[in-house]
């Protein structure tokens, strides 16, 4: 499984990079969200999956999400974020977001999205999230 990472923050990157390669992944990292957009347009060999960091400067997380699944509306697209609200997961399940992670659990939570997006079985964390919030 090719997987395309997008964090503002080299080392935050390579530390997530390194981490998916010693599990067997595929990795490929980016530092600016324009040239992410750009290798998953162009690039010759597909992404499987993308993972993105929701606070970057210039393109966040959701206008990533809403240009990747523009262009693959089937496209696993992982957002971590460090605080989850109930309007960012609304939009975030609205606009065709697979998994969002808080920032604290994404470590423990990635291989198991990874692994839901490679069997095609979809993530109800957002949903989930949102009925919690609601409920409250």
């Amino acid at each position: 499984m090719h997987v395309l990472i997008i964090d503002h923050d080299h080392h935050s990157l390579q530390k997530i990079c390194d981490f998916l390669r010693d599990k067997g992944f595929k990795c490929s990292g980016q530092t600016s969200p324009v040239a992410a957009v750009f290798a998953f347009a162009f690039d010759g060999e597909p992404f499987d999956a993308v993972i993105t960091w929701h606070e970057m400067i210039g393109m966040n997380g959701m206008d990533i999400l809403r240009v990747l699944t523009s262009i693959d509306q089937e496209l696993p697209v992982i957002m971590h974020a460090e605080e989850i609200t109930q309007g960012l997961s609304w939009e975030f399940t609205q606009h065709g977001g697979f998994s969002l992670i808080k920032e604290d659990e994404f470590m423990d939570q990635i291989l198991p999205a990874l692994g839901m997006a490679e069997t095609g079985l979809h993530s109800t964390a957002s949903e989930e999230l949102l009925l919690a919030v609601a409920g409250s």
